[in-house]
């Protein structure tokens, strides 16, 4: 298990899609960015998170747990969850597989 500064951090902390101060302002920031961070910085302990992370977003949306706007696109019985509610089952996806 690779423990580092980064595994604390919720995936709601990383991107920070709530608010940057402002309600109308979004913050920018994913597991690409991360990535491309790590590669400056050589960081392997960053890029594993990077990965992790994009991994984490794809398993949850693969198994149902979605926002709205991907919802509609699955078909209009599709159950989704708030951006908030999405955050939270990334993060506790995460939490998952940062412990195994």
């Amino acid at each position: 298990m690779i423990r580092h500064q980064y595994a604390s951090l919720s995936p709601s902390r990383i991107w920070n899609y709530r608010s940057c101060g402002q309600r109308s302002k979004r913050c920018r920031g994913n597991s690409i960015s991360l990535s491309h961070r790590a590669k400056l910085d050589d960081n392997a302990a960053l890029a594993k998170f990077a990965e992790t992370l994009e991994k984490v977003c794809v398993e949850t949306v693969e198994a149902g747990d979605m926002t709205k706007n991907l919802a509609l696109l699955v078909g209009p019985e599709q159950k989704w969850l708030s951006t908030g509610g999405f955050l939270d089952k990334v993060d506790e996806n995460l939490k998952k597989a940062m412990a195994a």
